[in-house]
């Protein structure tokens, strides 16, 4: 058995930094949907986990129990921003990373995918009726490798490289490609129904989107 070379800790401070830097906040329902996008994405991509926990099923969403019970304090409020000594936390954040380049790079694409979502709109998004949670509730108390890559994998190009952004939409529309065939369907539903977008769809695949800012 393949073991990861992380725990959902060292992923975490990941985000939290990163938040800090760029003054995004970052709440613990944030954190906690970030790491389950990342662990399923980083399945898809290499067949192993990214951390070592599981993904827990509770009844409100997929979970990583330790990192709540880290962070619930904090309730709906930023993690950084609460934690008013910020200058003591970002050194001892930023040594515990350890990450080697190939993870950062990974993890920078899932944060500039994800980053401008909000706390409510990833968890509406991770509790959808297509996703594993949903499918899964009230039969599992913990996720499967394999439920998070059946589900993940349609976020996966032909390339092996992520397709949630809404520049690489336009780019593959601007390439005349037919989204009814390319994959982007349910990236592009999902951005129109987190109010991302607007979509006018044509029955020749094409389709005009419009960013809502």
């Amino acid at each position: 058995m393949n073991i990861p070379n992380y725990c959902a800790y060292q992923i975490s401070s990941y985000f939290l930094l990163t938040g800090y830097k760029e003054d995004i906040e970052v709440n613990p329902m944030k954190l906690i949907i970030l790491l389950y996008i990342s662990q399923g994405l980083y399945l898809c991509h290499k067949s192993i986990r990214l951390f070592e926990e599981d993904i827990d099923m509770l009844y409100y969403g997929p979970n990583i129990s330790n990192i709540y019970h880290i962070y619930k304090i904090y309730g709906n409020n930023c993690i950084w921003k609460t934690q008013k000594e910020i200058e003591k936390i970002t050194p001892t954040m930023s040594n515990r990373l350890s990450l080697d380049t190939d993870t950062v790079e990974f993890l920078d694409e899932i944060w500039k995918n994800f980053k401008d979502w909000t706390p409510v709109q990833l968890s509406n998004w991770a509790v959808d009726k297509d996703g594993p949670w949903y499918k899964n509730l009230g039969i599992k108390s913990k996720l499967d490798d394999s439920d998070l890559i059946g589900f993940f994998k349609k976020y996966i190009n032909t390339k092996n490289t992520m397709c949630t952004s809404f520049q690489e939409i336009l780019q593959m529309l601007e390439k005349g490609k037919s989204i009814f065939e390319s994959g982007y369907l349910h990236t592009l539903g999902q951005m129109r129904k987190e109010g991302l977008v607007e979509v006018d769809l044509f029955e020749d695949g094409t389709a005009l989107v419009r960013k809502i800012q």
